[in-house]
């Protein structure tokens, strides 16, 4: 899989597949922290992502699959045995297509592509470094009609490591963090009217669910820093209510970019 934390496509005992990132990966185990928790808050919003899972690794499936290893420059790194973050794969079945792009104009046929609001207010309240990621693949979507459910395309979240500014556990802002690069996804004319339901369920984000999410934090993961990461947690709390500033600084980029470029020129004769 393509990323600095050299993430592998792992089939479970039961059958199901994980993109894996390994505890000893290149970006430090911090960043299966910032997976895990931030997985489980987009989830708590309503914003589909990957069942986020703890996946044990042990040392005889390491002997058996030795192409299960890591990279630094030249050297190969082995991966140690433990437990490690997984994010189900998006299809149940690994050869069904799945993509990371979509043309703008096939992204209006998104079914849930008002994720991509949910996300944003997401990624401002989490300080995520990095931009938007999603997946995207078609199912079929139940409940739409009495008719067969229409098979449509649907966006997932993904990537999540860089949340709390990465290995930082801090917070930065600035308007473009945390965009998707296909600015169609957020509409032509986008306004703070348009994020309010996000906003609503951010609210309702309650310092004991926090709490309960840091609880379930394997230990291994966090081993020492137990302190630091339960500052950034209070932090996250009290952050909530700068989001909407954050948004709105983040939706004068997306007006100012959508009026910097240039319009369709037409000939008639």
């Amino acid at each position: 899989m393509r990323g600095g934390a050299q993430a592998h496509l792992i089939e479970s005992d039961g059958g199901d597949h994980y993109v894996v990132k390994f505890a000893n990966n290149p970006q430090g185990r911090r960043i299966l922290v910032n997976e895990f928790v931030s997985s489980l808050l987009l989830g708590e919003l309503g914003i589909a992502v990957p069942q986020p899972a703890v996946v044990a690794i042990d040392e005889e499936f390491l002997r058996s699959n030795p192409e299960v290893c890591l990279s630094l420059g030249n050297e190969q790194i082995a991966v140690r045995p433990g437990v490690h973050y997984g994010s189900q794969y998006a299809v149940s079945c690994v050869g069904s297509p799945i993509y990371d792009f979509l043309p703008d104009s096939m992204l209006s046929e998104v079914f849930n592509r008002n994720h991509f609001l949910g996300a944003l207010v997401a990624d401002k309240w989490l300080a995520n470094g990095d931009g938007r990621q999603a997946v995207f693949y078609r199912a079929r979507i139940m409940g739409l009609s009495p008719a067969p459910s229409p098979v449509r395309w649907v966006a997932q979240m993904i990537d999540h490591g860089h949340a709390f500014q990465g290995s930082g556990w801090t917070f930065r802002d600035s308007p473009i963090q945390g965009l998707h690069a296909r600015r169609v996804v957020y509409g032509s004319d986008p306004s703070i009217r348009d994020f309010a339901p996000w906003i609503d369920a951010l609210m309702r984000v309650s310092r004991d669910f926090l709490d309960k999410v840091f609880l379930l934090i394997p230990p291994d993961w966090i081993a020492g820093e137990e302190l630091e990461f339960l500052r950034v947690l209070r932090r996250l709390y009290q952050r909530r209510e700068r989001v909407p500033q954050l948004l709105a600084e983040s939706i004068d980029h997306l007006t100012k970019s959508n009026l910097a470029q240039p319009r369709e020129s037409r000939c008639s004769s």
